[in-house]
Protein backbone atom coordinates (compact mmCIF):
# COMPACT_ATOMS: atom_id res chain seq x y z
CA UNK A 1 0.00 0.00 0.00
CA UNK A 2 1.38 3.25 -1.50
CA UNK A 3 2.05 5.78 1.32
CA UNK A 4 -0.13 9.17 1.75
CA UNK A 5 1.89 11.99 0.44
CA UNK A 6 1.12 15.54 2.14
CA UNK A 7 1.50 19.15 1.32
CA UNK A 8 3.97 18.64 4.32
CA UNK A 9 5.83 15.95 2.88
CA UNK A 10 6.00 17.64 -0.75
CA UNK A 11 7.94 20.71 1.72
CA UNK A 12 9.69 17.96 3.59
CA UNK A 13 8.46 19.15 7.15
CA UNK A 14 6.02 18.16 9.74
CA UNK A 15 2.83 19.00 10.24
CA UNK A 16 3.38 20.60 13.33
CA UNK A 17 6.02 23.15 11.20
CA UNK A 18 5.49 26.66 12.05
CA UNK A 19 5.10 29.13 8.85
CA UNK A 20 8.79 30.06 9.31
CA UNK A 21 9.68 26.42 9.16
CA UNK A 22 7.49 26.24 6.03
CA UNK A 23 8.86 29.51 4.15
CA UNK A 24 12.28 28.39 5.23
CA UNK A 25 11.62 25.22 3.16
CA UNK A 26 10.22 26.29 0.63
CA UNK A 27 13.28 28.68 -0.10
CA UNK A 28 15.36 25.54 0.99
CA UNK A 29 13.56 23.51 -2.38
CA UNK A 30 13.32 26.73 -4.77
CA UNK A 31 17.04 26.89 -4.44
CA UNK A 32 17.72 23.37 -5.20
CA UNK A 33 15.41 23.42 -8.32
CA UNK A 34 17.06 26.83 -9.72
CA UNK A 35 20.45 24.85 -9.23
CA UNK A 36 18.65 22.02 -10.87
CA UNK A 37 19.15 19.57 -8.08
CA UNK A 38 15.78 18.73 -7.25
CA UNK A 39 15.13 15.11 -6.97
CA UNK A 40 11.40 14.90 -9.49
CA UNK A 41 11.12 11.25 -9.54
CA UNK A 42 8.38 9.62 -11.64
CA UNK A 43 7.47 13.95 -12.11
CA UNK A 44 9.40 16.12 -14.29
CA UNK A 45 11.31 18.85 -12.02
CA UNK A 46 8.75 21.52 -13.37
CA UNK A 47 5.77 19.76 -12.12
CA UNK A 48 7.15 18.48 -8.71
CA UNK A 49 8.07 22.59 -8.12
CA UNK A 50 4.82 23.79 -8.95
CA UNK A 51 3.12 21.47 -6.73
CA UNK A 52 5.83 22.37 -3.81
CA UNK A 53 4.47 26.17 -4.90
CA UNK A 54 1.23 24.92 -4.81
CA UNK A 55 1.90 23.28 -1.50
CA UNK A 56 3.56 26.22 0.20
CA UNK A 57 0.90 28.82 -0.90
CA UNK A 58 -1.95 26.55 0.76
CA UNK A 59 0.31 26.13 3.81
CA UNK A 60 1.47 29.54 4.35
CA UNK A 61 -1.68 30.85 4.95
CA UNK A 62 -3.02 30.20 8.04
CA UNK A 63 -6.28 30.27 7.07
CA UNK A 64 -6.28 27.70 3.97
CA UNK A 65 -3.63 25.45 6.27
CA UNK A 66 -6.63 25.57 8.66
CA UNK A 67 -8.98 24.23 5.84
CA UNK A 68 -6.29 21.95 4.23
CA UNK A 69 -5.47 20.10 7.55
CA UNK A 70 -9.63 19.44 8.37
CA UNK A 71 -9.71 18.08 4.78
CA UNK A 72 -6.87 15.93 5.58
CA UNK A 73 -7.62 14.56 9.07
CA UNK A 74 -11.49 13.78 7.21
CA UNK A 75 -9.16 11.60 4.22
CA UNK A 76 -7.59 9.75 7.04
CA UNK A 77 -10.35 6.84 6.43
CA UNK A 78 -9.85 6.63 2.58
CA UNK A 79 -7.68 4.69 1.06
CA UNK A 80 -3.84 5.69 0.11
CA UNK A 81 -4.37 9.25 -1.66
CA UNK A 82 -1.67 11.87 -2.87
CA UNK A 83 -2.82 14.99 -1.95
CA UNK A 84 -1.51 17.85 -3.55
CA UNK A 85 -3.33 20.82 -3.16
CA UNK A 86 -6.69 22.16 -1.98
CA UNK A 87 -9.15 21.23 -4.39
CA UNK A 88 -11.63 18.50 -5.00
CA UNK A 89 -10.84 16.69 -8.31
CA UNK A 90 -13.44 14.00 -7.90
CA UNK A 91 -16.43 16.58 -8.57
CA UNK A 92 -17.14 16.76 -12.36
CA UNK A 93 -18.22 20.52 -11.92
CA UNK A 94 -14.07 20.94 -10.47
CA UNK A 95 -13.19 20.17 -14.25
CA UNK A 96 -12.73 23.58 -15.22
CA UNK A 97 -10.35 24.53 -12.05
CA UNK A 98 -8.18 21.21 -13.04
CA UNK A 99 -8.08 22.90 -16.71
CA UNK A 100 -7.09 26.11 -15.03
CA UNK A 101 -4.80 24.40 -12.45
CA UNK A 102 -2.91 22.92 -15.81
CA UNK A 103 -3.02 25.91 -17.52
CA UNK A 104 -1.85 27.84 -14.74
CA UNK A 105 0.98 24.57 -14.01
CA UNK A 106 1.79 25.12 -17.90
CA UNK A 107 2.26 29.18 -17.80
CA UNK A 108 4.22 28.71 -14.45
CA UNK A 109 6.43 26.06 -15.85
CA UNK A 110 7.12 28.78 -18.53
CA UNK A 111 7.37 31.60 -16.05
CA UNK A 112 9.81 29.33 -13.87
CA UNK A 113 11.73 28.15 -17.06
CA UNK A 114 12.23 31.55 -17.99
CA UNK A 115 13.00 32.54 -14.43
CA UNK A 116 15.99 30.02 -14.25
CA UNK A 117 16.94 31.06 -17.49
CA UNK A 118 17.19 34.49 -15.89
CA UNK A 119 18.74 33.98 -13.23
CA UNK A 120 21.60 31.71 -15.05
CA UNK A 121 22.38 34.82 -17.33
CA UNK A 122 22.47 36.65 -13.98
CA UNK A 123 24.80 34.31 -12.59
CA UNK A 124 26.54 34.22 -15.39
CA UNK A 125 26.80 37.89 -15.78
CA UNK A 126 27.95 38.07 -11.90
CA UNK A 127 30.47 35.76 -12.85
CA UNK A 128 31.75 37.65 -15.98
CA UNK A 129 31.62 40.69 -13.82
CA UNK A 130 33.66 38.85 -11.41
CA UNK A 131 35.93 37.60 -13.62
CA UNK A 132 36.41 41.13 -14.88
CA UNK A 133 36.94 42.56 -12.07
CA UNK A 134 39.77 40.09 -10.86
CA UNK A 135 41.22 40.44 -14.24
CA UNK A 136 41.36 45.09 -13.38
CA UNK A 137 42.33 44.27 -10.05
CA UNK A 138 45.39 41.84 -11.29
CA UNK A 139 46.11 44.19 -14.14
CA UNK A 140 45.84 47.35 -11.30
CA UNK A 141 48.06 45.26 -9.45
CA UNK A 142 50.90 44.58 -12.43
CA UNK A 143 50.27 48.47 -13.17
CA UNK A 144 51.34 49.32 -9.42
CA UNK A 145 53.84 46.55 -9.65
CA UNK A 146 55.60 48.30 -12.43
CA UNK A 147 54.61 51.83 -11.51
CA UNK A 148 56.39 50.85 -8.26
CA UNK A 149 59.30 48.96 -10.56
CA UNK A 150 59.68 52.54 -12.62
CA UNK A 151 59.70 54.75 -9.53
CA UNK A 152 62.90 52.23 -8.21
CA UNK A 153 64.24 52.49 -11.23
CA UNK A 154 63.93 56.31 -11.38
CA UNK A 155 65.31 56.50 -7.87
CA UNK A 156 68.24 54.02 -8.32
CA UNK A 157 69.05 56.35 -11.44
CA UNK A 158 69.02 59.73 -9.42
CA UNK A 159 71.27 57.85 -6.43
CA UNK A 160 73.54 56.71 -9.17
CA UNK A 161 73.24 60.05 -11.06
CA UNK A 162 73.68 62.01 -7.33
CA UNK A 163 76.48 59.44 -6.32
CA UNK A 164 78.75 60.29 -10.07
CA UNK A 165 78.10 64.52 -9.16
CA UNK A 166 79.36 63.55 -5.57
CA UNK A 167 81.94 61.78 -7.25
CA UNK A 168 82.83 64.57 -10.04
CA UNK A 169 82.86 66.92 -7.16
CA UNK A 170 85.20 65.33 -5.16
CA UNK A 171 87.21 64.97 -8.13
CA UNK A 172 87.03 68.63 -8.74
CA UNK A 173 87.98 69.39 -5.32
CA UNK A 174 90.65 67.22 -5.15
CA UNK A 175 91.59 68.47 -8.63
CA UNK A 176 92.07 71.85 -6.92
CA UNK A 177 93.75 70.90 -3.79
CA UNK A 178 96.31 69.29 -6.07
CA UNK A 179 96.46 73.01 -8.49
CA UNK A 180 96.62 74.94 -5.04
CA UNK A 181 99.96 72.70 -3.51
CA UNK A 182 101.17 72.69 -7.02
CA UNK A 183 101.53 76.37 -7.27
CA UNK A 184 102.23 76.67 -3.60
CA UNK A 185 105.09 74.26 -4.71
CA UNK A 186 106.07 76.80 -7.38
CA UNK A 187 105.74 79.62 -5.50
CA UNK A 188 107.40 77.94 -2.38
CA UNK A 189 110.83 76.86 -5.07
CA UNK A 190 110.24 80.50 -7.03
CA UNK A 191 110.54 81.71 -3.63
CA UNK A 192 113.19 79.84 -2.39
CA UNK A 193 115.40 80.53 -6.02
CA UNK A 194 115.02 83.99 -5.06
CA UNK A 195 116.08 83.71 -1.53
CA UNK A 196 119.31 81.82 -2.66
CA UNK A 197 119.38 84.15 -5.78
CA UNK A 198 118.82 87.06 -2.93
CA UNK A 199 121.78 84.99 -1.06
CA UNK A 200 124.16 84.80 -4.05
CA UNK A 201 124.11 88.64 -4.96
CA UNK A 202 124.75 88.98 -0.79
CA UNK A 203 127.51 86.52 -0.88
CA UNK A 204 129.29 88.34 -4.52
CA UNK A 205 128.53 91.43 -3.05
CA UNK A 206 130.08 90.56 0.22
CA UNK A 207 133.07 89.12 -1.60
CA UNK A 208 133.69 92.65 -4.15
CA UNK A 209 133.31 94.65 -0.95
CA UNK A 210 136.04 92.27 0.81
CA UNK A 211 138.35 92.19 -2.29
CA UNK A 212 137.96 95.82 -2.90
CA UNK A 213 139.01 96.42 0.68
CA UNK A 214 141.65 93.99 -0.12
CA UNK A 215 142.62 95.86 -3.17
CA UNK A 216 142.11 99.22 -1.12
CA UNK A 217 144.32 97.82 1.52
CA UNK A 218 147.10 96.46 -0.97
CA UNK A 219 146.80 99.96 -2.46
CA UNK A 220 147.41 101.64 0.64
CA UNK A 221 150.28 99.09 1.36
CA UNK A 222 151.69 99.91 -1.46
CA UNK A 223 151.56 103.68 -1.03
CA UNK A 224 152.93 103.43 2.13
CA UNK A 225 155.67 101.20 0.64
CA UNK A 226 156.27 103.86 -1.72
CA UNK A 227 156.17 106.32 0.64
CA UNK A 228 158.65 104.64 2.52
CA UNK A 229 160.74 103.92 -0.61
CA UNK A 230 160.37 107.71 -1.74
CA UNK A 231 161.72 108.57 1.87
CA UNK A 232 164.24 106.50 1.93
CA UNK A 233 165.63 107.49 -1.52
CA UNK A 234 165.31 110.99 0.11
CA UNK A 235 167.52 109.90 2.96
CA UNK A 236 169.88 108.49 0.72
CA UNK A 237 169.92 111.37 -1.37
CA UNK A 238 170.07 113.25 0.88
CA UNK A 239 172.82 111.23 3.29
CA UNK A 240 174.73 111.44 -0.26
CA UNK A 241 174.27 115.04 -0.76
CA UNK A 242 175.78 115.44 2.86
CA UNK A 243 178.65 113.16 2.44
CA UNK A 244 179.75 115.23 -0.70
CA UNK A 245 179.73 118.53 0.90
CA UNK A 246 181.06 117.27 4.51
CA UNK A 247 184.74 118.59 3.20
CA UNK A 248 184.09 122.48 3.14
CA UNK A 249 180.08 122.50 4.86
CA UNK A 250 179.78 120.86 7.77
CA UNK A 251 176.71 118.98 8.49
CA UNK A 252 173.79 120.27 9.94
CA UNK A 253 172.24 118.71 12.84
Amino acid sequence: MAKTQTLYDLLEVSPQASLDAIHAAYERLKNKYLEGKLNSGQLDATTQFNLIKDAYLTLSRQETRDRYDAKLTANRTSGPTVVYADADYSQPSNIWKWVLVVILAGGAAFYFSAQHKIETEKLRLVAEAQRLQLEQAAQLEKDQEAQSELQRARAAMAEEKRQEYEAARQRSELSRDSDRINRDLANAARQSQREDERARQQEEYRQRQVESQRRQEASEAQRRIDRERSLARQLEQENRSGSSKAGGIPMRH
